[in-house]
């Protein structure tokens, strides 16, 4: 269509979703609305990121954001999210219920756009699935202290965590994401909580290293025949 760019740039994509948000009265949804937005803006300042300059779109109870090269992606993935999680704990300490705030944050990096009627492209769509997967709605519930739980995609883990560019990977776990047609594997962690001791009923079965390094996860129902491959096995 004539005077329509198709130029995409690449963006750090980040998303946050609060917990419980429709089981709120009116109040309470306008009230962390609010809250939200003022911790996540005091937790950049916090680390020196300018939210100014992140593409943002609201959506009630999170936040979808776009954020440009010239905030550095290290930062934004290890600082300012121990910096919202530093907050978030000092802010629920005391409070039970609805009057905890808990968010779900999922980060990828990838070709993106600011369109007419918000954000286009791959990463946007598959930042959403992983935001809204089951797998990390469980773990958000089975870690009831903690009041954070992020998610990478696979190829921002192995290009900055396992790169050794932030975070630790003992920190994490690996899960299986599956949302409607969407389909990979993810890592997930919750800042100042050990998910070692909170697997979630419904996890997905441990994954298997096969010679080389590769990395299965499957569940069988009936018999296997694996040819020059090593299996776990676990009994339900």
């Amino acid at each position: 269509m004539e005077g329509v760019t198709t130029q995409f740039t690449r963006y750090l994509c980040l998303s946050v979703d609060a917990q419980a948000y429709s089981r709120r009265d009116d109040g309470g949804q306008v009230r962390l609305q609010r809250e939200l937005i003022a911790l996540l803006d005091e937790a950049a300042a916090a680390v020196g990121l300018d939210r100014t300059r992140w593409h943002r779109q609201g959506s009630g109870d999170g936040e979808l954001a776009l954020i440009p090269a010239g905030e550095p992606e290290t930062v934004v993935i290890q600082d300012f999210t121990l910096a919202l999680a530093r907050l978030l704990f000092s802010r629920n300490a005391g409070r039970f219920g609805l009057d905890r705030l808990r968010l779900r944050m999922a980060v990828d990096h990838g070709l993106a756009r600011v369109d007419d009627n918000g954000f286009a492209g791959a990463t946007v769509v598959g930042v959403a699935r992983i935001l809204d997967a089951q797998a990390v709605r469980d773990v958000l519930e089975a870690a009831d202290s903690a009041p954070l739980v992020q998610v990478l995609s696979d190829h921002l883990y192995q290009g900055v965590v396992e790169a050794g560019h932030a975070c630790s990977p003992a920190e994490f776990r690996m899960i299986t994401v599956r949302n409607k047609e969407f389909h990979t594997q993810a890592w997930v962690r919750a800042p100042g909580v050990d998910l070692g001791a909170t697997a979630p009923t419904g996890a997905e079965p441990a994954p298997v290293v096969r010679p080389g390094g590769q990395v299965v996860t499957a569940t069988f129902t009936g018999p296997v025949d694996v040819h020059g491959g090593v299996i776990g096995i676990r009994n339900s």
